[in-house]
């Protein structure tokens, strides 16, 4: 069996067996599982594992290799694929199953998580603010997952980002409510979490201390917004992925702008008013659907 340290060098063929880890890759070479460095394709660890419980189901002596090259028909087809996931409207399919009613009809005509949570329930309000995170989240990570060496490498950077504002805009502008969609804070927070996962979880964090000072979603969301390109510069993560944080932060600017007017005139609705006036007997609470209508 081969011997190995850690300056050999793996030449890889054109489609290796290959698997990004944390720390790196591990390649089938030689009839051994070893760990290489991406950089420099060299061995990164001298004791190598030949067999070894992992989740990789089917390892064999040539198994089938995870990564792929991009072609002209994934970069043509994923974006438009992206819009459409982002185009689901959950809140609305979820307002009308659980209350049977029309949420782009109650409270601020909304389909985000917000406005489900002040019309229907707090439960069904992170329901749809998990549903729309994954409609952001699937196409970036599926990318990553399909095309895992030229995911955030070169151009994969790019269109990283054009899938992550495809499935924004899809969300905001959706084709299967006639481009009348919601703010899409949730959806641009699901894409940014798998392409950058701190600088969004700073400005998650900066959106929670202000909806806590302050009471307002609507300006909690604007200065994470804000602050998500900022923090993913002073981490150097790319002009491609800091011009979608730009594109995205634009957007969610545009989809605020009445919320803004609002804030401006000291006339926007704090989130505790908002929930205590649902709550109001003389307002009446949204009827729940019975199982048998």
């Amino acid at each position: 069996m081969r011997a190995y340290s850690k300056d050999t060098r793996i030449a890889f063929p054109r489609e290796p067996a290959r698997w990004l880890t944390p720390t790196g890759l591990l390649a089938y070479h030689g009839g051994r599982l070893v760990r290489v460095d991406r950089r420099t394709r060299k061995v990164r660890l001298p004791d190598l594992i030949k067999t070894m419980p992992t989740p990789f189901v089917g390892l064999s002596e040539n198994p089938v290799p995870r990564n792929m090259d991009p072609s002209f028909f994934h970069i043509v087809l994923l974006p438009p694929a992206a819009y459409l996931l982002g185009s689901i409207p959950f809140g609305k399919l979820i307002a009308r199953a659980v209350a049977d009613v029309d949420i782009t009809r109650r409270g601020s005509g909304n389909i985000g998580a917000t406005n489900v949570a002040r019309e229907v329930s707090l439960g069904w309000g992170l329901a749809t603010l998990f549903l729309d995170l994954l409609k952001g989240a699937l196409p970036v990570a599926a990318w990553l997952f399909l095309f895992s060496d030229a995911g955030l490498r070169g151009g994969g950077k790019g269109l990283a980002a054009a899938l992550a504002v495809s499935a924004l805009l899809g969300h905001q502008f959706p084709i299967f409510l006639r481009f009348k969609g919601g703010k899409g804070v949730a959806t641009a927070l699901g894409a940014f979490l798998v392409l950058a996962p701190w600088p969004c979880l700073l400005s998650a964090l900066l959106f929670a201390l202000v909806v806590y000072l302050r009471g307002f979603v609507s300006l909690g969301s604007l200065v994470g917004a804000l602050a998500l390109p900022l923090f993913m510069l002073l981490t150097a993560k790319g002009p491609a992925l800091v011009s979608a944080a730009l594109v995205s932060a634009a957007l969610i600017f545009l989809r605020h702008r009445d919320n803004l007017k609002r804030l401006l005139h000291g006339e926007e609705i704090p989130w505790r008013s908002a929930r205590l006036k649902r709550e109001d007997p003389a307002g009446g609470p949204v009827p729940r659907r019975k199982r048998n209508e």
